[in-house]
């Protein structure tokens, strides 16, 4: 994300701007095998996914 940043001089807008260029699991969450949760705040972005007890 940061390296698109520097590349594009903006945030993304979304995941899909950079699926086709990570490898396919990238934005997943290794534990829960789901998609990862992006949101842009302007200057700064978040990226989490979801909590489970293990």
């Amino acid at each position: 994300m940061r390296r698109y940043e520097l590349e594009h001089s903006s945030q993304l807008a979304s995941l899909d701007a950079i699926k086709a260029t990570v490898p396919p699991d990238a934005p997943i969450e290794t534990v829960t095998r789901k998609q990862s949760d992006y949101e842009n705040h302007g200057k700064r972005f978040s990226l989490y996914g979801e909590v489970i007890d293990i």
